[in-house]
This record gives C-alpha cells, structure tokens and sequence, in this order.
C-alpha cells in the first residue's frame, strides 16, 4: 500500500500524524542501528533486574518474575510484596509522574511491568525505579 492510497482511503490528520511518527522512529532506529538498539534493550532490563535486586537485598519482600537466563529484553515483571497491589502500585507510581504496567490474569494484583522498549533511556528509567522505590516504600495506602 502507498502513502498516496493511504492518505486517499483515510482522509484525516491522524493519518499523517502516524505515518510521520512512524518516519521519524525509522529515522532514529537506523541511526541507533539494531545492535545499538538491542543493547539499550539489554542494559535497560539489566538496570531494572539490579534494582530489584538490591531492593531484596536491602530486605524488601520483591524479586523479577521471570528466572535468571529467560528474562525479556523488551519488559521487566517484579513480584511485589504479600500486602501491595499491583493495581495500587500503578497508580501510586502514577502519581509520582511515571506510566507503568500492571500485571496480566492471575498476575494482575501480584506483580508490575516495567517496559525498556521504544525510546526509553537508563536515566529515565532511573526515574521510574526511583517512583517505584519509593512507593513501595511507603506502603499500603488506605
């Protein structure tokens, strides 16, 4: 399908707005290239693996869902202690100024995701480990 069929079957301006996102991230992936891009994915699951880490280390009741050597590139899903909520922790993180993930299914009230794909960089996602530190630090809302 061309641009010019595209834009004739869909005459709207969100049209243009996606197909100009979509050139601008070809831009940046061709820029970064798939290794340099894969390796953001890595390094950024790798921050988030030694944040939970050192948050169990430090004694909270967390670990990464996934066993070392199946964990994602693209996501991380942390097993949150017996008394939070993975609904509650969302929203607490939300408040804090960052968008998380929730868990799935059976995982849903037991577990939040950190996604480490798309733009993400290992200081903004410093920033969401911070948030979600932080909030499980506090504790239960009432």
């Amino acid at each position: 399908m061309t641009l010019v069929r595209v834009l004739h079957d869909h005459d709207d301006a969100a049209v243009l707005t996606l197909l100009h996102a979509a050139r601008e991230q070809a831009h940046r992936m061709r820029a970064e290239t798939p290794d340099g891009r894969f390796a953001r994915h890595r390094a950024l699951a790798d921050a988030c693996a030694s944040a939970v880490g050192r948050w169990r280390a430090e004694g909270m009741d967390v670990s990464v869902l996934a066993p070392v050597g199946e964990r994602s590139p693209t996501v991380t899903c942390i097993e949150l202690p017996p008394d939070r909520g993975g609904p509650e922790v969302v929203a607490g993180v939300r408040e804090r100024g960052y968008v998380i993930g929730g868990g799935y299914g059976r995982l849903k009230q037991r577990t939040i995701r950190i996604g480490h794909m798309g733009d993400h960089s290992l200081e903004a996602l410093a920033g969401v480990l911070e948030a979600v530190e932080a909030e499980l630090h506090e504790g239960p809302r009432a």
